[in-house]
């Protein structure tokens, strides 16, 4: 671990005054918690249930925490981009056809 965020840690135990690896502990914990909480909501809004049966958190550090969001966004690797060109162009390959397709009827129609 680096000075810096050693430096950041001790700063929270003395401020807590705890221990530096409880403090991590607890970090963990809420994060986890914040994780757990955040993908009952996203669940509960994807099953096609009712306005009235969508989950929403009244765990007391939710919306708080939700400016992590973006931390928990994925990200985009080499892998996601070879699958996605892939995807692009088998669709694009469909497409195509679709189109060829559709020009050789109209020119037989004619």
């Amino acid at each position: 671990m680096g000075k810096k965020k050693l430096d950041f840690w001790t700063e929270i135990s003395k401020e807590l005054k705890l221990d530096v690896n409880e403090v991590k502990k607890k970090m963990d914990s809420l994060l986890a918690s914040f994780r757990r909480e955040r993908q009952r909501e996203a669940s509960s809004g994807r099953s096609g249930a009712g306005t009235d049966e969508i989950y929403h958190s009244k765990w007391f550090a939710f919306e708080e925490m939700k400016f992590l969001n973006d931390k928990f966004k994925p990200r985009i690797t080499k892998d996601t981009i070879d699958v996605m060109f892939k995807l692009v162009l088998v669709l694009t390959s469909k497409y195509l056809k679709i189109c060829i397709g559709f020009i050789e009827y109209i020119t037989l129609a004619s």
